[in-house]
């Protein structure tokens, strides 16, 4: 397993707890309703991807099927607000708010299952995550709200949202992006061919330093994903090469 890369796969999973099923394809269904215009990137597709990403994490690293759960719930909603004139975190605090209004919305049912007080504390520290504060294009320098102090659920949908860099198909999703917050330039035009190979410039420096924070995980940590994160040697050499 540690020679290849663990195929991705679009499929939506089906919970063996029907609370988390039901949410996550209502975070789906929310996501295709709040596009304020089509979205290439933040999509079903992305936000499918980035469940079965932190559940492959979540299981590698042991985890218990409550967070396994948790963290599921927190990958369907944590891109259900997108809008790039947005300031930083804003986006992920109104869908950690969706979130939340469907945790209330089980909470408020007859029924055995209840979120605790916990599991919000979490949840939200899990989709503020994967927020980004700031961006440096000359370093490839990302920095994202995600701390060492937080919870593992909180580091695997961190991992899990930029999981491309290290699992797989990551040109492919940087191209993705690219076209989402560029809707402006014409796909065949000349400017396009040049902002895109700008931008994979700044997806090589990006893809080292998401390395760089990789191999800075502790490292019982770390053993136990190496077998899911083995492509950021691919995709640096992906980057160079649609960058040149």
């Amino acid at each position: 397993m540690a020679d290849q890369a663990l195929p991705e796969n679009p499929t939506p999973i089906v919970s063996e707890n029907p609370i988390v099923s039901r949410g996550i394809s209502k975070a789906l269904e929310q996501q295709k309703k709040m596009e304020d215009r089509p979205r290439q990137y933040h999509n079903n597709d992305h936000t499918l991807k980035v469940i079965n990403r932190t559940t492959k994490i979540l299981t590698a690293l042991g985890a218990d099927q409550h967070q396994i759960d948790l963290a599921r719930l927190c990958a369907a909603y944590h891109d259900v607000i997108i809008n790039h004139e947005s300031g930083s975190a804003e986006n992920e605090a109104k869908s950690w708010y969706e979130l939340r209004k469907y945790m209330d919305e089980v909470n408020q049912q007859d029924g055995p299952f209840k979120f605790t007080q916990d599991d919000f504390h979490q949840s939200e520290e899990a989709i503020m995550a994967t927020a980004v504060r700031t961006i440096n294009f000359q370093t490839g320098t990302v920095t994202y709200n995600y701390l060492e102090t937080q919870s593992v659920i909180a580091l695997a949908l961190r991992l899990a949202d930029l999981g491309s860099t290290g699992m797989g198909d990551f040109i492919l999703d940087g191209t993705l992006l690219f076209n989402e917050i560029n809707p402006e330039i014409p796909p065949n035009s000349p400017q396009y061919g040049q902002e895109l190979k700008k931008w994979n410039e700044f997806q090589i420096k990006f893809a080292q330093k998401q390395q760089e924070f990789y191999n800075n995980l502790p490292p019982k940590i770390r053993i136990k994903l190496d077998p899911l994160f083995n492509q950021f040697e691919q995709s640096i050499k992906d980057a160079q090469k649609a960058a040149t």
